[in-house]
């Protein structure tokens, strides 16, 4: 067990040098301490940080995913009542919301008590995790009985009131068509979308549609031109003519996903994944299409 501990931890912190040096600096620039207060709570110490380089000390074996998705800093405060209850409050701060909101996604349960806290948070006692602004936030408590619920409610308020930052999910979830679509299947990954590299990050979701099951992913890049550059580099690694490719659908023979369809609009690419040609996938990416042009 320890070999396999040290073996993880070796991977994290290699994993944590290859990072940009942006990303490195969290290791040293603290950022405004944000553990909440509460009354009745005592909180026990002055807290813990970790950075990219150490976070492995505190969550070993899952470390690596937390750095994919700029990772930045982690405060951490164990809290006392002086009944013999306790709390933890764990603030995951990443590199933007769309990062905190990916880890988040990668995490929550398909199925649960969600709750309206934060962007979207979920309750399955003794545990609370929720997503604001740039933090993923998991609160667990301890000795409280049937109160609970409630302390976990509390805690979540007033890490709440120190963030701040934007109580909203990313918009692009709402290019996903509704019909078919599993419930909070979508996950957001910051490299390496279908295993592609040049499919540097992206959202995707699952779905069953008339006893098929497939996948869509949606990419949305800063600019037109990086969409395009994009799509050249897709079409040419399946040995595809590349040169000038034009907006629309695309149809790809991908050697690990096999056959997708790609719609190019604006700075969107978009895709079915795993659904054979016909009428229900041209549906799907006609429905892709029209919320795209919604929402450019």
């Amino acid at each position: 067990m320890r070999s396999r501990r040290r073996l993880c931890s070796r991977a994290a912190a290699l994993f944590a040098l290859t990072l940009p040096a942006t990303a490195l600096l969290a290791q040293t620039v603290a950022r405004a301490p944000v553990l909440p207060a509460l009354d009745g709570w005592t909180l026990s110490s002055v807290g813990r940080s970790y950075g990219p380089l150490d976070l492995y000390e505190y969550v070993d074996g899952a470390a690596e995913l937390y750095l994919s998705l700029g990772f930045e800093s982690l405060d951490v405060g164990e809290y006392t009542d002086g009944r013999g209850g306790s709390a933890v409050v764990e603030i995951y701060r990443h590199e933007s919301p769309l990062h905190a909101f990916g880890i988040y996604s990668q995490e929550r349960p398909r199925e649960g008590q969600y709750i309206n806290v934060g962007a979207e948070g979920y309750l399955a006692s003794p545990y609370l995790n929720f997503v604001i602004g740039d933090a993923y936030v998991k609160l667990s408590a301890d000795g409280l009985g049937g109160r609970t619920p409630e302390v976990l409610r509390a805690f979540a308020r007033a890490v709440v009131s120190r963030i701040g930052g934007p109580a909203t999910l990313p918009a692009a979830l709402g290019l996903f068509p509704a019909d078919g679509k599993g419930a909070r299947s979508e996950r957001f990954a910051a490299r390496d979308i279908l295993g592609h590299e040049f499919l540097h990050s992206g959202f995707t979701a699952e779905y069953t549609a008339e006893g098929q099951h497939f996948r869509i992913f949606i990419i949305r890049e800063k600019t037109a031109h990086d969409a395009r550059e994009t799509l050249r580099r897709y079409l040419e690694h399946a040995g595809m003519a590349a040169d000038a490719p034009r907006e629309g659908v695309h149809t790809i023979a991908d050697k690990y996903n096999g056959e997708i369809a790609l719609l190019w609009r604006d700075r969107t690419l978009c895709g079915v994944v795993g659904l054979a040609g016909g009428p229900l996938r041209e549906r799907y990416v006609r429905t892709l299409d029209e919320a795209v042009t919604r929402q450019p």
